[in-house]
Formats: structure tokens, C-alpha cells, sequence
């Protein structure tokens, strides 16, 4: 399994598909999954024109939901245990949850903070759980 938890600091989503392109020549993925709300599609398109392996994930709310639930499970009952990588955990600690008056959960990032991380790790362990997990990256 190859977890690629990696941010580019760049707003070109082709540099990033690029560098997706590269690693796929050198690891092959089986699957490569991403957020694809928003320009996602266009992602998607460009992704596979480049002969890669993709499977887009749309973040609804209740998606994301189910998402971050995962990811505190895991974190609480210890079935995952983060790098000393402080980056990840800032991205973490963006994080905020608010219940709604109907009971759903809505999550929001800090202002001035970005949570792409906490993003690529609950769509990782959730593909980990299917056993079907290669490589995550958000990219937004």
C-alpha cells in the first residue's frame, strides 16, 4: 500500500496530475482515489487521460460524516496511530464539527487553517477498510 499524504502548494491542478502521472510510472496504483467535489470532474477527466487509475470521491455531508466518524473510531479505539508530522496534525486540529438542529453533523475547517490532510487520511482508512486503498490526494 502506498498512502501518499502529501499537500502541493500550487493552485495548477495538471503540476499535480503530473506528479501523479510520475509516481504511477515508478509505483503503479491500483487505485487512485481523490476528492472530486468541485473541479473534481475535470480532475477526473485529466487524471485518466494521463492514464491513471481513478476513482473520484464526492463529499456530500453525509459522506463526510461518515468519513470523520471512521477516522475518530480508528483514533480512538487506537487502530491507527499518526507520525510525529506536524503538518498532518494541524490539519487535524482544523477540523470542527457542528450538529445541526436534525441531528446531522456538518464539519468546517478553522478559518485561516487547511484540512486536506484530515481529508486524504479518512478517505484512506476508509478505502483500508475494503482493502482497497493505493494512494489518496485532495486537492482543492
Amino acid at each position: 500500500m502506498l498512502c501518499l499524504p502529501k499537500t502541493f502548494k500550487t493552485d495548477s491542478y495538471v503540476e499535480v496530475d503530473h506528479f501523479l502521472a510520475d509516481m504511477h510510472e515508478r509505483y503503479p496504483f491500483a487505485r487512485l482515489y481523490f476528492d472530486k467535489t468541485g473541479l473534481g470532474n475535470v480532475i477526473e477527466e485529466h487524471l485518466r487521460e494521463l492514464g491513471l487509475p481513478t476513482e473520484g470521491v464526492t463529499l456530500t455531508q453525509q459522506r463526510v460524516q461518515d468519513l470523520m466518524f471512521n477516522l475518530r473510531v480508528m483514533l480512538e479505539n487506537k487502530r491507527i496511530a499518526l507520525p510525529n508530522d506536524r503538518e498532518l496534525l494541524n490539519h487535524l486540529n482544523a477540523v470542527v464539527a457542528e450538529k445541526s438542529w436534525s441531528g446531522k453533523y456538518s464539519f468546517r475547517k478553522r478559518e485561516g487553517t487547511y484540512d486536506d490532510l484530515a481529508y486524504a487520511l479518512a478517505i484512506a482508512l476508509q478505502q483500508r477498510e475494503h482493502k482497497l486503498v493505493t494512494a489518496v490526494v485532495r486537492h482543492d
